[in-house]
């Protein structure tokens, strides 16, 4: 089994990774510090934040569990560790195999075949701070982006009951992944769709239109909310640049899958790259590479800058509107599939199916191997057990010489040079000199303190 672990196949290694050294050095540092140091400019520390550390420093990790693969034919094994599965942009290969998912979803089974549009909805700087501390308003953004292009189609086409098929991603991030920017990317069909699944082409989007209605949508959604008043929406329809710009990124042509796997891979891209970032451990310096240069950060700052990125938990970041919304996909596939149309799949497609592991096919994607077949004889590997027992992990790890169970050390001191030591001690000499006594204190009828 030893010499299994150097097969086709060879499982990451986080540890071995900057982030990941960043994370283990300052998570429990940037928790400490978080309150008093960063909590006004990036809202309450949440526990999905610190739960998101935790679980990332333990993706991929062998001594938390594994799965055993064995080659069929020749016995040969290796080991697969499990992952995080969280969101955030903390862990680069569950964040890899998430966009992986989505893209191969929407290019063959969300988009029907016809051209889409990528737009950037993006709001001012001014009324940013309104999402950063109030994660449901970015739902609501969305549905503004959406009201905001179907108003336009029903203007266009005949049909006003129509509506165009949409997928929305909000982001809360720029390019240098340091200041929080809050927008959304959405891949809309360029045209609507009837209720009977007629498709109407729309062309020429006049953006500036567009950008009037999304202005008007936004800041009614956060007047409805309470949020702002008549004046500051008197003051903001009164500026010449808005700051409220719809940009059209790119376009997605009709059954072109990889072209839209493409672009689903950019709209749900994480907020940092990790190739772009290097963690200096001696002079405690985070610099990251971005279009404009290379910024450095404190650790603990670049850590609490990255947290404001992390979704709380069951927060919907992806949303399905329009002709492409769960309601409407359900009772398309209610209606289409009657108990005459549908196929009885064959006993060998069912067991096809049952070997073609998510995981192996995401990887054969990308790096064009499989890690389902054995690099000693090309026979077919399958996954003959998976491993959560600590003890039989020791035994296992231990027996191919790869237990090396973690201990993490202690985070550095928030402040890593402490003030000098004052020396306080009263000096005795002087301290007593208004007590000795003169001669005439010393006569026996005058008392000693007068």
């Amino acid at each position: 089994m030893a010499e299994a672990i150097k097969g086709l196949y060879n499982p990451r290694n986080p540890t071995t990774k900057d982030f990941y050294r960043l994370v283990e050095d300052h998570s429990e540092n940037l928790e400490y510090i978080y309150p008093e140091e960063y909590e006004r400019a990036f809202g309450f520390f949440r526990p999905v934040v610190k739960n998101t550390m935790d679980r990332y420093l333990e993706c991929g990790i062998y001594e938390n569990g594994f799965a055993r693969v064995r080659c069929e034919d020749c016995k040969n094994e290796y080991l697969v560790p499990f992952s995080c599965k969280t969101r955030g942009g903390f862990c680069n290969s569950c964040s890899e195999k998430r966009s992986l998912i989505f893209a191969e979803r929407m290019a063959t089974q969300i988009l029907e075949s016809v051209n889409h549009k990528h737009y950037v909805f993006s709001i001012p700087k001014i009324i940013r701070p309104y999402f950063k501390y109030n994660r449901k308003l970015l739902g609501k953004l969305c549905h503004s982006c959406f009201d905001t292009v179907k108003d336009f189609y029903r203007e266009v086409v005949p049909d006003k009951d129509t509506v165009p098929g949409a997928v929305l991603i909000y982001q809360t991030f720029g390019s240098d992944a340091a200041n929080y920017h809050c927008h959304v990317h959405g891949l809309f069909s360029e045209g609507a769709f009837d209720k009977t699944g007629h498709f109407y082409p729309v062309t020429g989007a006049p953006y500036k239109r567009m950008e009037e209605y999304f202005r008007l949508s936004v800041l009614g959604m956060l007047k409805k909310e309470g949020l702002i008043s008549d004046d500051l929406i008197q003051n903001l329809l009164s500026w010449k640049h808005s700051g409220f710009n719809i940009h059209a990124e790119g376009k997605a042509v009709a059954n072109d899958d990889a072209g839209r796997e493409r672009l689903a891979k950019y709209m749900i891209r994480p907020p940092i790259s990790m190739a772009r970032l290097t963690y200096d451990r001696e002079k405690q310096v985070v610099y990251y590479r971005t279009d404009k240069g290379i910024l450095d950060f404190d650790p603990v700052e670049f850590l609490a800058r990255l947290s404001v990125h992390v979704p709380n938990v069951y927060e919907q970041t992806v949303r399905y509107m329009g002709f492409y919304s769960n309601k409407s996909r359900g009772m398309r596939k209610r209606e289409g599939l009657a108990e005459e149309e549908i196929e009885i799949m064959k006993e060998e497609e069912k067991e096809g199916r049952s070997k073609n592991y998510a995981w192996a096919r995401l990887i054969k994607k990308v790096y064009e191997i499989s890690p389902l077949v054995c690099k000693n004889c090309g026979g077919e590997m399958k996954i003959i057990s998976v491993i959560t027992d600590f003890e039989v992990i020791r035994k296992i790890l231990k027996h191919i010489g790869l237990w090396n169970q973690r201990i993490h050390a202690p985070p550095p001191l928030p402040n890593l040079h402490p003030p000098p030591v004052v020396d306080d001690t009263p000096d005795v000499e002087s301290y007593f000199q208004d007590f000795i006594p003169t001669d005439d204190q010393y006569i026996v009828d005058q008392p000693f303190f007068s």
